[in-house]
Formats: C-alpha cells, sequence, structure tokens
C-alpha cells in the first residue's frame, strides 16, 4: 500500500520545462522517494498521462473516483456562473 502518492502529468511539465527541466524534477522526486524510504513511507509517482502507469493503479479506486470528481466538478464549475459572476 502506497503512503504518498505523487500524480502528475509528465507531457505538461516536459512542455512547460523542456526535457532538461523535467529531468531535474524527476531527480528531485527521486530524491524525494529515497528520503520517504528512509522514513518508511511508501512513495510512488503516477503518471497520469501515461497508459501504462494509469493500468497499474486502475484498481485504486479511491485515484480514479478522486480524478473523476474533479473532472466533473471543472465541467459543473465551468457551466455553472459563480453568485460575483455577471451574466450579461
Amino acid at each position: 500500500m502506497n503512503d504518498k502518492i505523487i500524480a502528475t502529468n509528465l507531457g505538461a511539465l516536459k512542455k512547460k520545462y523542456r526535457a532538461n527541466g523535467l529531468a531535474k524534477i524527476r531527480a528531485a522526486v527521486k530524491a524525494l522517494i529515497s528520503a520517504d524510504k528512509a522514513r518508511v513511507l511508501q512513495t510512488r509517482l503516477i503518471a497520469l498521462d501515461r497508459a501504462s502507469d494509469m493500468k497499474k493503479v486502475s484498481t485504486v479506486r479511491g485515484l480514479a473516483l478522486l480524478i473523476t470528481f474533479d473532472k466533473t466538478k471543472r465541467r459543473s464549475m465551468q457551466s455553472t456562473p459563480r453568485s460575483d459572476q455577471t451574466i450579461c
């Protein structure tokens, strides 16, 4: 069982920080995972844009529900005006 899950979109990171920046980010995450291991914490990096990573966690229903809920929440927030928005 994982104590900590780091979920990210590696494609977006690579686009924003380029390959060199992504390599630095991955090295930092690897160091974090090693430090957590020393503290007896199991940490896992999950790339949401990689099918192989998502297949590995497809049995983790909580993560799938969280992602689905977040997408649904964003859609409903975009389609429903907030009380402080002016409707023309």
